[in-house]
C-alpha cells in the first residue's frame, strides 16, 4: 500500500477501516523516504483537505523527531521538503499552515545554518516586501494579507527556537538575529498599531483585513516579546540590550492601555447595537485582539519571574501595574457577567489576571508607601473589593460542589500554584501579601469587619452565607500566626458553634471553610490552650457529621485539618487522646465512602498522621485500622501514591505497636505486592522501609504458626535485591543486616550460599560506600552466627577468594582494603581454624607461586598504620596473637619484629585498665557516653527490639569485652604447644626480639 492510500484509510469515516490503517501507517513511516512524501502530499491543494491536514500532522511527529535519520530521509528527500516548507506560507488552512511554522522551526533548529542559511533571510524579505505592498495600496490585497500573516507566524515559531538553544554558537548566532531583526520587528508593528488604533470600529470589525491586520499586529508583537525576552534574560552583556529593552517597555505600557481601552470599547458597542453583530471573521478579529492583550500579559509576568527588581525598576512599571489594578475595579463595578473566560467577553478573565499576578507579586517587593501609590485608602479599597468581589464563590464553583463535592475539594487543594491560572487563589496571595508587608493597614480592616460578622445573626441566604464564607477565607490565610491580634477562641466558641450547629444544606459551605480555618490555625500552633478541647471538639463533629447540612468536601477538609494540627510543632497528644477514638473511627468510616484514589490517599496520610503522633496510643485501634487495608489495595487502581500511602500506614502501626508478629498478616503480603516487577519501581522506597521497619520490630524470623506468613519467607526475594539491584543496595543492605541481627542462624541455614554469592556481586560492581556497607554486614555475620554456618558459603561463592586476593595484590582503594582484614580479623578470633583452612584451600587454586598467607601478613601490616581507629588497631592485635598461638611458623617469624611492634603501639595506645568500682566493667579510654554504644552503630533503629539486639552485639563484641593484655598473655602461653616442634621452636623465635623490645612488652602485659 503508498502513502497516499494508507493516509486516505486514515481519515476514513469508516471507524474499522480508519482503526485497521493506523498500524499500516506507522509501518509505512519507517520505509525510506515515505516521511517526505507525506509532507509532499500535504502542500498539494489538489489533495482533499483531511488527507493534506493527515499527513502534515504525521510528519511534525513523526517526521521532525527523526531528521536526523539517514535511513527515513536520503540528501534528496531533505533538499524536497525544505523546499517543499516555502510554499506553506501562503496556505489558506490554518491547521496545515500551524503544522507548518512548527516544522520549519523545528527543522531550522537542526540544520541551522550549515543547511537552510537562506531560510531566515528569505523570511524577512517576505514579510518586509508584503508589509510594503500592504501600505502602499488603500485596496485589500488578500494574497499578500496572507502571505504576512503566515511568514510572522513562521517567524514566531523560529524565533521561538533560536531563543531556546543553550550552546555557545547558538547563542552566539541568536545575538546576530537579535540585533538585525529587531529594528525591523518594531517598526512593522509600530505600522499595524497605527494602523489598528484607526481601523478597527464596530462597523469594520467584520472586514478580513481587519482580522489580517489585527493577527499580524499580534504575531510580530510576539517575535517582538521573544527578542526582548532573549535579551532580557541576559541583560548586561551589552549595554544597548539595556537601551533597548526600556525603550521597548516603556513603548508597550502606553500600548497596552491603547489595545485594552480599544478591545472594550469596541465590544461594549457590539453589545449595545445589536445590528453591529460581529460575523465569523468579527469574532475572529475579537479573538485576536484578545490574545494580543493576553501577550503583553505574558510578556510583563516572564520578564518579572526572571528578575523581579530588576522588573519593577523599569519605566513607567509601577503605573502600568495600577494600570491594570484600575481595570480589574473598573471590570468589577459593572454587572458579573462582563467579566468572562470567552474571548469576547467584555473583560477576558485571563487578562485581568495577568495584572493581578503582577500586582501580587510587586507587592511583596514594594514599600507601603511605594511612590505614593500604596495609600491606606487604596489599601481599604483593595481589600473592600477582594472579600466582596474575589473571595467569595461563583455559581460555577457551587455547580462543581454540587455536581460532584469530592472532585471539587481536591481541585481546590490540588494545584497550589492555582493562584497564577484562577482569579479568586489569586486574591487570596493578594490579601496575603498585603498583611505581610503592610499589616497595619490591613489588620485593622480585617478585623473590624470581623468584629462587624461576630456580632451579626447567622446568615439566612446564600449571598450572605458566600460573603461569611469569604471572610472566614480572609481569616485563614491572613490572621493564623496574628494571635496577639485576633482570638480565635473567641470564634470557636460564638459564631464557629453556632454556624456548625446549623442543619440548613447551605451551611455545608460555611462548615467546609471552618474545618480549614481550624486546619491552618491548628497547623501554625496558634490556637489558645485552653481551648483545644473545644477545638477537635469541633473537628471532630465535621469529620463524623453526615447530616444533609454536611457532605464529602467538609469531611474530606475535617480529614485535611486533623492532618495538618498533629503535624504541628505545638501539638498536645494528651488533649487529642480525649478525642483519639472518634477521630480514627471517624477516619475509617470516610474511607469507603470516598469514590476517588485521590481522596482515598488524603484519608490515608492522614491516617499516617495520627498513628505516627500517637504512638502506642493507637494499640487499642490497631484491628480496626488494618482490617480495610487489603481490600483497599486490592481497589487502589494500581495508583502509585495511594499504596504508597498505605504501606506507610502499616509502616506506621509497626511503629506503634513496637511488635510486627501480630501485624505480620498484613505486612507481609504488602511487601510482597510493593516488591512485585510490575510494582517495584513504583513503590519501592516504601515497601522496603516497612520490611526494614517491620524487621526491626520482630521477635523473629520463622512463622509462628504452621503456615502462617514469616519473614523468613522473604528472604530470597532481599538476597536477590542485593546481588542484582545496585540502585537499592543501600537500603536491602539494611535489610539484611536486620535479618542476621534477628535470627542470623535461621538465615544462613536457609540460604547461606546464595548468600555470599550476593555479597561478592556486591562487592565487585557496587561504588565504594555501598561495598563497605557489605563488608560491615559480612563482620556482623561473622560476630552474630559460628562458622559452621557461613564457612562453606564463604569458601564455595569465591568470597574469601576474592577479599583475600584484592589485599594480597593491594588491588582497590586502601579504606576498602583495611575494611577487608576487618573481616580476617573477625574470623580469626572467631575460630583461626577456619581461617587457616580458607587460606589453604585459596592457596591451593593458586598455581603455587606466592604464598598467600605470608603476603597477607605482608601487606597487613603495611596497611596497619592507615587503620585510624582505635578499635580497629585493637582488633588486628587481637588477630595477630590469635596467630602467634596457632603455631604457624609464618606467624612465628614475625612475632619477635613486626608483631611485638605492633602490639606495643596498640598497648601503648589504648591503656587499658579495669575500672575500680566496677571490676566487671571495662574501662576503654575511647569509649564515649559512659561507655554506651555509638549513635551511629544503632543506625536510627531506637526504640525497637533491633535497638536491643544491636547493644547486645555491641556488649559482646570481643573488642569491647575483652581485655586485650589478657588476650595477647594467654595467646602466648598457648603458643608454644602448637609451635612445629614444641617450645623450643617457639623459644627460638623469641631469642629473635630485641631484649629492650621484650622487656617493654613484658611491662606492658603486667
Amino acid at each position: 500500500m503508498n502513502v497516499f492510500e494508507a493516509l486516505r484509510d486514515a481519515v476514513s469515516q469508516d471507524p474499522s477501516r480508519a482503526a485497521s490503517s493506523l498500524g499500516r501507517l506507522q509501518e509505512i513511516q519507517k520505509t525510506p523516504s515515505a516521511l517526505a512524501k507525506m509532507i509532499q502530499i500535504s502542500s498539494d491543494k489538489t489533495v482533499p483537505l483531511d488527507i493534506r491536514r493527515m499527513a502534515i500532522i504525521q510528519f511534525k511527529n513523526h517526521g521532525t523527531p527523526n531528521w536526523r535519520s539517514k535511513i527515513l530521509f536520503t540528501p534528496e528527500d531533505r533538499i524536497a521538503v525544505r523546499q517543499t516548507c516555502a510554499t506553506f506560507l501562503e496556505e489558506n488552512d490554518d491547521t496545515v499552515a500551524q503544522c507548518s511554522a512548527v516544522i520549519i522551526s523545528k527543522l531550522y533548529r537542526i540544520d541551522g545554518l550549515t543547511a537552510w542559511p537562506q531560510l531566515l533571510p528569505g523570511l524577512i524579505s517576505v514579510i518586509q516586501g508584503g508589509v510594503k505592498s500592504r501600505f502602499s495600496t488603500h485596496a485589500p490585497n488578500p494574497t499578500i494579507s496572507l502571505s504576512i500573516k503566515r511568514t510572522v507566524a513562521v517567524l514566531n515559531q523560529v524565533l521561538k527556537e533560536l531563543a531556546s538553544l543553550k550552546i555557545p554558537g547558538g547563542v552566539q548566532f541568536m545575538g546576530q538575529v537579535v540585533t538585525e531583526i529587531h529594528p525591523l520587528l518594531k517598526s512593522i508593528y509600530g505600522q499595524y498599531a497605527t494602523q489598528l488604533s484607526t481601523a478597527i470600529s464596530p462597523t469594520s470589525i467584520n472586514e478580513p483585513q481587519v482580522a489580517a491586520d489585527v493577527e499580524v499586529a499580534h504575531y510580530t508583537y510576539k517575535c517582538l516579546s521573544k527578542v526582548i525576552l532573549w535579551a532580557w534574560n541576559r541583560s548586561g552583556a551589552k549595554d544597548v540590550d539595556k537601551q533597548e529593552i526600556d525603550s521597548f517597555f516603556s513603548s508597550s505600557a502606553p500600548q497596552l492601555r491603547v489595545v485594552f481601552n480599544l478591545r472594550v470599547n469596541l465590544v461594549l458597542a457590539l453589545r449595545s447595537r445589536p445590528s453591529a453583530h460581529p460575523d465569523a471573521v468579527g469574532l475572529k478579529s475579537i479573538q485576536y485582539l484578545t490574545k494580543h492583550l493576553k501577550a503583553f500579559g505574558k510578556l510583563f509576568r516572564k520578564m518579572q519571574q526572571s528578575a523581579v527588581p530588576r522588573f519593577l525598576a523599569l519605566p513607567e512599571c509601577a503605573p502600568l501595574i495600577m494600570y491594570y489594578w484600575n481595570k480589574v475595579i473598573e471590570a468589577n463595578s459593572l454587572d458579573p457577567s462582563a467579566i468572562g473566560e470567552s474571548p469576547d467577553s467584555v473583560y477576558p478573565a485571563p487578562v485581568l489576571l495577568q495584572g493581578m499576578v503582577l500586582l501580587k507579586d510587586a507587592l511583596g517587593q514594594w514599600s507601603p508607601s511605594h511612590q505614593n501609590l500604596l495609600s491606606k485608602e487604596w489599601v481599604e479599597e483593595a481589600v473592600g473589593l477582594i472579600l466582596l468581589r474575589f473571595l467569595p464563590l461563583k455559581v460555577p464553583d457551587l455547580e462543581k460542589w454540587q455536581g460532584d463535592s469530592e472532585e471539587w475539594i481536591n481541585d481546590e487543594d490540588r494545584d497550589t500554584e492555582a493562584w497564577e491560572f484562577d482569579i479568586r487563589p489569586c486574591a487570596e496571595r493578594i490579601i496575603m501579601t498585603m498583611t505581610n508587608r503592610m499589616p497595619e493597614y490591613v489588620i485593622p480592616i480585617l478585623l473590624k469587619e470581623l468584629e462587624r460578622a461576630y456580632g451579626a445573626q447567622n446568615p439566612e441566604d446564600l449571598q450572605a452565607i458566600l460573603r461569611r464564607e469569604a471572610l472566614y477565607c480572609a481569616m485563614g490565610r491572613c490572621l493564623t500566626w496574628k494571635e496577639s491580634s485576633f482570638n480565635l477562641g473567641q470564634w470557636i466558641n460564638g459564631p464557629f458553634s453556632a454556624n456548625v450547629s446549623q442543619t440548613s444544606p447551605s451551611y455545608r459551605i460555611l462548615k467546609r471553610r471552618i474545618a480549614w480555618v481550624l486546619g491552618e490555625f491548628g497547623h501554625a500552633g496558634t490556637v489558645p490552650p485552653f481551648h483545644m478541647q473545644k477545638f477537635w471538639e469541633m473537628v471532630t463533629y465535621l469529620l463524623r457529621d453526615r447530616s444533609e447540612s454536611s457532605d464529602a468536601a467538609v469531611r474530606l477538609t475535617a480529614c485535611q485539618a486533623i492532618r495538618s494540627s498533629v503535624d504541628s510543632l505545638n501539638f498536645d497528644a494528651a488533649t487529642f487522646s480525649l478525642h483519639l477514638p472518634q477521630v480514627i473511627s471517624g477516619l475509617m468510616a470516610l474511607l469507603p465512602e470516598m469514590d476517588t484514589i485521590e481522596s482515598k490517599t488524603r484519608i490515608a496520610t492522614s491516617l499516617n498522621n495520627v498513628i505516627e503522633t500517637n504512638g502506642a496510643q493507637i494499640e487499642p485501634f490497631i484491628n480496626i485500622i488494618t482490617d480495610p487495608i487489603p481490600g483497599l489495595w486490592l481497589n487502589s487502581e494500581q495508583n502509585a501514591l495511594f499504596q504508597a500511602a498505605l504501606l506507610d500506614l502499616a509502616k506506621q502501626l509497626v511503629q506503634a505497636s513496637k511488635n510486627s508478629v501480630p501485624l505480620l498478616h498484613i505486612v507481609i503480603p504488602l511487601i510482597q505486592e510493593s516488591m512485585m516487577a510490575e510494582n517495584r519501581l513504583r513503590l519501592d522506597e516504601d515497601g522496603l522501609a516497612l520490611w526494614l521497619t517491620s524487621l526491626r520490630h520482630a521477635s523473629s524470623v520463622l512463622p509462628t504458626a504452621p503456615n502462617s506468613p514469616s519473614f523468613i519467607d522473604l528472604l530470597p526475594g532481599a538476597v536477590q535485591l542485593l546481588g542484582e539491584n545496585l540502585d537499592l543496595l543501600g537500603s536491602i543492605l539494611s535489610i539484611i543486616e536486620s535479618y542476621l541481627l534477628l535470627d542470623a542462624a535461621s538465615v544462613l541455614k536457609s540460604s547461606a550460599a546464595e548468600l555470599h554469592s550476593a555479597y561478592l556481586q556486591s562487592v565487585k560492581s557496587a561504588n565504594g560506600v555501598n561495598v563497605k556497607d557489605v563488608i560491615d554486614i559480612i563482620n556482623i555475620m561473622i560476630q552474630v552466627a559460628p562458622s559452621g554456618l557461613w564457612a562453606e558459603a564463604m569458601h564455595s561463592s569465591g568470597l574469601f577468594d576474592y577479599m583475600l586476593n584484592s589485599v594480597v595484590r593491594d588491588k582497590g582503594n586502601d579504606r576498602l582494603l583495611i575494611e577487608e582484614f576487618h573481616v580476617f580479623a573477625r574470623i580469626i578470633i572467631q575460630d583461626v581454624t577456619i581461617f587457616l583452612r580458607l587460606v589453604d584451600a585459596a592457596q591451593a587454586r593458586t598455581n603455587g607461586n606466592i604464598d598467600l598467607f605470608d603476603k597477607l601478613l605482608d601487606q597487613w601490616w603495611r596497611k596497619f598504620d592507615s587503620m585510624a581507629e582505635p578499635q580497629h588497631r585493637k582488633l588486628t592485635a587481637m588477630a595477630m596473637a590469635r596467630l602467634v598461638a596457632t603455631g604457624r611458623p609464618a606467624a612465628l617469624k614475625r612475632m619477635s619484629g613486626e608483631t611485638f611492634n605492633l602490639w606495643l603501639d596498640v598497648l601503648g595506645e589504648m591503656k587499658e585498665a579495669i575500672a575500680a568500682e566496677d571490676e566487671n566493667h571495662l574501662h576503654l579510654y575511647w569509649k564515649q557516653n559512659g561507655g554506651t554504644i555509638p549513635d551511629r552503630l544503632l543506625k536510627d533503629s531506637e526504640g525497637s527490639l533491633e535497638e536491643g539486639r544491636r547493644k547486645a552485639l555491641y556488649a559482646n563484641d570481643p573488642v569491647q569485652a575483652t581485655l586485650l593484655t589478657a588476650y595477647i598473655t594467654a595467646q602466648l602461653q598457648e603458643a608454644p604447644r602448637n609451635a612445629p616442634t614444641g617450645p623450643d621452636s617457639f623459644n627460638a623465635h623469641l631469642a629473635k626480639a630485641d631484649p629492650l623490645v621484650l622487656d617493654q612488652l613484658k611491662k606492658a602485659l603486667m
